[in-house]
């Protein structure tokens, strides 16, 4: 049974469906500000979970998710990580989830994205250094993977790391995704003149995952689960991933942080072969990609036989780093 120690500032959107999970660990919600300097805006939503006591403590991992994607969407690998032994810290990003509801849904840029994800970086080194085990891993998904590997090459704390595990990582599109050509000429000039114009890249359920259970949750909650992002958003988001494929970007990863990807290599939204390049281009002396068939982009919402073949990767990954 979870024991929930959150005493929230202010009061959380109501799901009209909860996850098709149910969590098992002590978890703590709260809000975090950042400094004034760098917040100018929200106060972020967090999400805690402690290892239980008969578990050993393996390390930290924080977690950056996906374009659009909120809490309630990763409980189950959060719950699962944290059962292995490791505490898990994860926030929805400025733009998304908790964090960013209403009007404030889809709004955030390259500037903020970086600055709120380097602030969180520093808070969870601080309350590592305080263990014996200063391990701290990071996790991203689609949009979240594409900014974890680029923190990777200009993050401030990307030497102190140990290690990054990807999920799908946003590199490139999908060509049955791709914006037509048009579009994508024009993206450079709309992030110009109308950087916080809306757009909703209407994604399909069945191109997220094939699990009957988290597609009824994501129609069940459709206000919260809905692709808007602005056009400042769509251009940071498709830019930085044209970047892990740029060779001189590259020459400043962080070579000794090991990297595993996880992706479906029937994605029809980021595109497994794009994952493919990047691991052959990486200066990374540590990489792995494990490929998945018959599975849609999110792999921690796929079917109970596809997800535990996901987690058994990722904690053997992590056992080894």
């Amino acid at each position: 049974m979870s024991s929930d120690n959150s005493v929230p500032v202010k009061p959380l959107p109501v799901l009209k469906a909860d996850p098709p999970h149910t969590t098992q660990s002590t978890i703590v919600k709260s809000w975090v500000t950042l400094p004034s300097k760098s917040n100018n805006g929200p106060e972020f939503f967090t999400v805690q979970y402690q290892p239980p006591s008969s578990t050993t403590y393996k390390g930290s991992i924080l977690v950056v998710h996906g374009f659009a994607e909120y809490y309630e969407l990763y409980s189950r690998i959060l719950d699962d990580l944290c059962q292995q032994g490791y505490e898990v810290f994860y926030f929805d990003q400025r733009g998304s989830g908790h964090t960013s509801p209403g009007k404030y849904k889809g709004k955030s840029n390259e500037y903020y994205t970086f600055k709120d994800l380097e602030h969180m970086v520093e808070l969870r080194l601080q309350e590592v250094d305080k263990r014996d085990n200063k391990k701290l891993y990071l996790l991203g998904h689609s949009m979240g993977g594409g900014i974890i590997l680029n923190y990777l090459v200009y993050g401030n704390n990307r030497d102190k790391l140990a290690g990054a595990i990807c999920c799908a990582p946003l590199v490139d599109l999908h060509p049955d995704t791709k914006p037509n050509v048009i579009l994508r000429t024009l993206a450079s000039t709309l992030n110009f003149f109308v950087p916080n114009f809306k757009i909703d890249s209407d994604l399909t359920l069945e191109r997220i995952t094939t699990d009957p259970e988290w597609q009824e949750f994501l129609l069940s909650n459709k206000d919260i689960s809905k692709t808007v992002g602005t056009v400042s958003l769509f251009h940071g988001m498709f830019q930085r991933g044209s970047k892990l494929l740029d060779p001189d970007h590259l020459k400043n990863q962080e070579k000794k942080v090991p990297i595993l990807i996880v992706h479906g290599e029937d994605d029809k939204i980021n595109d497994y072969k794009a994952s493919e390049k990047f691991v052959n281009m990486t200066p990374a002396e540590d990489v792995t990609l494990k490929g998945f068939s018959g599975t849609g982009h999110s792999l921690f919402l796929e079917r109970p036989e596809v997800y535990e073949q996901v987690t058994k990767t990722v904690f053997e990954w992590l056992e080894s780093h």
